[in-house]
């Protein structure tokens, strides 16, 4: 069922309805505005990627963010009319997860993971990115950052094989594995560092969005305080 809100001042009113009440992260969303004298529609909300702005009725598309978790997301609709007054429409959407998990293409996942056993030289943990489908491998799809005991990083990237390998200290307990996306560039911090133990811009980059898992090697790990978000902007 759509979901649709209506104003109920003024003598004009404007309606503003999606769709469809419900959406997934990093997929547009469609509202509709009808009514007279409709100059101009912003629309507003927390999970959105920023406000979009329309002249007259019509339809205004809107893009949730890729990291938006599940949940409510209450949109705002500002309306100015040609007269000069202005209306305010609540439209309420949900976040729901696609039929695999959440949706990521750029921005962080990070994650505190800890060798729970005595692991080998060849054990590892780490996340895989930008997998085209739930429970491929990681040579069928995407990235796999991975982290073993003795402290060096590897990126893997299906189809090619590792792309990237950088060392640091051994890891003697729980410790936090960050992979950085944008674009081409791929960015792998332990430990909180300060920089980067390794840094790689793919040439052929794999594109588009894709899924998030958590991998492991001839280990047992534990995975703790998984986080997926954005990037701040830089110019």
């Amino acid at each position: 069922m759509a979901a649709a809100a209506r104003s109920d001042v003024g003598r004009d009113l404007v309606t503003v309805s999606s769709a469809a009440a419900e959406a997934v992260a990093g997929q547009p969303v469609g509202l509709r505005v009808s009514g007279r004298r409709v100059a101009e529609v912003t629309v507003t909300g927390p999970c959105l990627t920023g406000p979009v702005t329309a002249t007259g009725p019509g339809e205004v598309r809107v893009t949730v963010r890729e990291t938006t978790l599940p949940g409510p997301c209450p949109l705002t609709a500002t309306t100015r009319r040609t007269g000069g007054t202005t209306e305010i429409d609540a439209v309420g959407l949900r976040i729901v997860p696609d039929a695999q998990g959440v949706i990521f293409r750029d921005g962080f996942v990070e994650t505190r993971l800890d060798f729970r056993a005595l692991a080998t030289s060849t054990a590892f943990g780490g996340v895989q990115v930008r997998t085209a489908r739930p429970g491929d491998a990681y040579t069928q799809s995407g990235y796999l950052v991975y982290l073993r005991p003795n402290g060096s990083v590897d990126v893997h990237r299906a189809g090619t094989g590792v792309i990237a390998t950088g060392t640091g200290a051994a890891v003697t307990g729980p410790t936090t594995l960050r992979v950085e996306l944008r674009g081409p560039e791929l960015r792998v911090f332990v430990g909180g560092e300060a920089g980067p133990r390794v840094a790689v811009t793919d040439p052929s980059p794999i594109a588009g969005p894709g899924h998030v898992q958590l991998v492991t090697g001839r280990a047992a790990v534990d995975f703790d305080d998984v986080r997926v978000g954005g990037l701040a902007v830089t110019s």
